[in-house]
């Protein structure tokens, strides 16, 4: 039985770490426009073909 609340406990770190990791790389802004840099390397492969 002990071992189940021992897996529990970690389980629930884990899972609120991850949350914390999560809200946090949200307000860093690491999630803001995310297909800015597909366009980025199409705009610049276009140039480069184009030269």
């Amino acid at each position: 039985m002990d071992i189940t609340w021992i897996n529990y406990l970690v389980g629930m770190l884990v899972s609120i770490a991850a949350w914390f990791i999560f809200l946090w790389a949200i307000r860093d802004g690491q999630f803001r426009e995310t297909e800015e840099t597909a366009r980025r390397m199409l705009e610049n492969e276009g140039r480069e073909e184009g030269s």
